[in-house]
């Protein structure tokens, strides 16, 4: 079940992911927006760049009834979370399918959910400096896909009145706002986080409806340390 460097890390409610010692690991972005998802019993779920799977089994430990199907382009980081599903036994109800999320609605031809979540790369190609480990280089950076893809893609996946929910660099907000707008996904709740009271936020959680127009919610700053 584990491959070398790998180790099993509990995440509560009986499960457990495999992640790296040294590679990419999940980051307490995902975290964030696990807790910010609304759930209802048996819906679906979408997670766009699923990484190891985090996001799938953070979601299936606050409400079991979920199908969740997770894409993820990058092969190592899609065995990781099919061998956490695995060893969690959630085969009936999760599914890591790797794949490019632009291609997606070739890869799932008439499907829909419910819900699409996305923790996607925060920063363009010539921002910063790149990782030289690969892996965590393309979560980081756009490199296999943009916020443009993100977007489109949930816009073309989600039911008509369904939601999407994005965490993301503050920086980029008012580009993300507007290609949801683009995309038919209207701007429902936003929320800011800093990392101190004293902080300016560097994160943001939205909400957005599909094909529907609503008057945008902002919600206080959620700050991580509060001393």
């Amino acid at each position: 079940m584990l491959f070398e460097g790998e180790a099993l890390e509990d995440i509560g409610g009986g499960l457990k992911i495999i992640q790296s010692r040294n590679n990419y690991r999940f980051s307490e972005d995902s975290i964030l927006l696990a807790d910010f998802v609304d759930l209802n019993p048996g819906e679906s779920l979408l997670d766009l760049g699923t990484g190891s799977g985090i996001l799938p089994l953070l979601l299936i430990r606050r409400e079991r009834s979920l199908n969740i199907t997770g894409i993820e382009i990058q092969q190592e980081l899609a065995s990781m979370a099919q061998r956490s599903i695995k060893y969690n036994n959630l085969e009936k109800k999760i599914t890591i399918v790797q794949g490019d999320l632009r291609e997606a609605g070739k890869l799932f031809p008439g499907a829909r959910w419910d819900k699409v979540i996305a923790n996607p790369p925060y920063f363009r190609v010539n921002e910063g400096r790149i990782s030289h480990k690969n892996n965590i280089a393309i979560a980081r950076h756009e490199i296999e896909c943009t916020l443009t893809d993100i977007v489109k893609a949930a816009g073309l996946l989600l039911k008509p009145m369904g939601s999407f929910y994005i965490v993301y660099g503050h920086h980029r907000l008012s580009e993300l706002l507007s290609l949801c707008k683009e995309n038919c996904l209207c701007p429902y709740q936003l929320q800011p986080v800093s990392a101190h009271k004293d902080k300016p936020p560097y994160l943001v959680l939205v909400k957005c409806l599909h094909q529907e127009e609503v008057k945008l919610v902002e919600l206080p700053t959620y700050c991580l340390n509060e001393a």
